[in-house]
């Protein structure tokens, strides 16, 4: 099955109390007087998704992993055994999910001034810049400059 979406607003607070996620479909025939969302009449407008396609976009979760022993480049080998797990994992259910794995990697600084807290803002920030490069992106983030 297949939904045509017209926009998605990840983290909106215009649509209700609260912060929460916004979806408009595409194609709607009731013609309202006045209506608020025009562009989204045309049957042919938006963007095809598959329905499970939808439910992994809207289930997407972050997690932290915390790896020892590894440099950039064992870093980068571990990431692309996840993410060739993670399609394997999904390919077992049979199901054509289109899905990616991005991720952002920093360094904690032990016997520094670095905390735990800074690192994970620091692989978040690193994580979004994956995201925007588009999907299926490793982005590493240096360590803050030691003294």
């Amino acid at each position: 099955m297949q939904l045509r979406i017209a926009q998605t607003v990840p983290d909106t607070e215009a649509e209700g109390p609260g912060k929460r996620f916004a979806l408009w479909v595409q194609g709607c025939t009731l013609g309202c007087a006045g209506c608020f969302n025009p562009a989204t009449h045309d049957p042919r407008g938006g963007e095809l998704w598959a329905v499970a396609d939808l439910a992994a976009r809207l289930a997407g979760d972050e997690f932290a992993a915390l790896l020892t022993g590894l440099d950039d480049v064992g870093v980068a080998g571990w990431y692309q055994r996840l993410a060739e797990r993670f399609r394997y994992e999904l390919d077992t259910f049979g199901l054509d999910l289109h899905t990616s794995l991005s991720a952002g990697q920093t360094w904690l600084c032990v016997g520094t001034e670095d905390s735990l807290n800074q690192a994970l803002v620091r692989a978040d920030r690193a994580l979004y810049e994956a995201k925007a490069r588009g999907r299926g992106q490793l982005v590493q983030e240096d360590a803050p400059a030691t003294e």
